[in-house]
């Protein structure tokens, strides 16, 4: 963005005013300058925003992927077997495939991880990062891993495992939970208000809004901890 009366941006509004009323102009002069310098502080703020909110979602998709790389090189650093190994080597170049890709579109700032999963038909909208791999690469690995030699008492590691770390689940569980309380308050005011008002047109829509509002409840309380969430209730359904 190309600023005008860029050392004029600092200043609050009462700042810039006194400022410019030191100096010789006309009153239509100063009110214009005074406009364009609260638009781009407008627009400043809206960009941060945005900007924010696109960082936000890219890093808690991309947190578990992260989180499941450090698992993959830590399993690398002990020594296994040929198909072990072959299986973690190419597991983890996947992902660094993956978040490589997931961080230009982060840093292109121009599509939220909704946009982009919504335009490519990516499968559960794209809420987790395994909905970001194709099934041909998932199967491929899989087989890699399905052919790892079997140990007693060893527990086998699964790849594309649908998960999230505790810590960013909690805050996610919790926001997603609130944000429907709160809609599910508002969609029956509005059912509510259907209702005195007589706009039988609406009320069945209505009922139906609140009724998959308080089903969705009932299944982000009951998700198992760890496993991944939808960013609003609609994608339960």
């Amino acid at each position: 963005m190309r600023l005008r009366y860029r050392h004029y941006m600092k200043l609050t509004e009462n700042e810039l005013l006194n400022k410019l009323q030191k100096r010789t102009m006309h009153d239509s002069a100063r009110a214009e300058i005074m406009r364009i310098v609260a638009e781009q502080k407008h627009t400043q703020r809206v960009e941060r925003g945005i900007n924010h909110q696109h960082t936000r979602m890219w890093e808690e998709l991309m947190s578990p992927l992260k989180y499941e790389r450090k698992m993959i090189a830590s399993l690398l650093k002990y020594q296994g077997g040929v198909e072990r190994d072959l299986a973690l080597r190419a597991y983890l170049n996947l992902i660094d495939t993956t978040i490589g890709k997931m961080t230009l579109a982060q840093r292109a700032r121009e599509y939220t991880p909704y946009q982009i999963a919504q335009a490519a038909n990516r499968p559960n909208k794209g809420v987790h990062w395994t909905d970001w791999v194709t099934p041909t690469k998932k199967l491929a690995i899989t087989a890699l891993f399905d052919a790892i030699p079997h140990k007693a008492k060893a527990k086998k590691k699964l790849a594309f495992q649908r998960t999230i770390p505790p810590t960013l689940w909690h805050a996610l569980h919790a926001r997603l939970l609130t944000r429907t309380e709160k809609e599910l308050e508002v969609a029956k005011q509005k059912l509510n208000a259907s209702r005195i008002e007589g706009k039988h047109e609406v009320i069945e829509r209505r009922e139906l809004a609140v009724s998959n509002i308080e089903q969705a409840l009932v299944w982000i309380r009951d998700t198992k901890e760890c496993v991944a969430l939808p960013v609003t209730w609609h994608g339960f359904f």
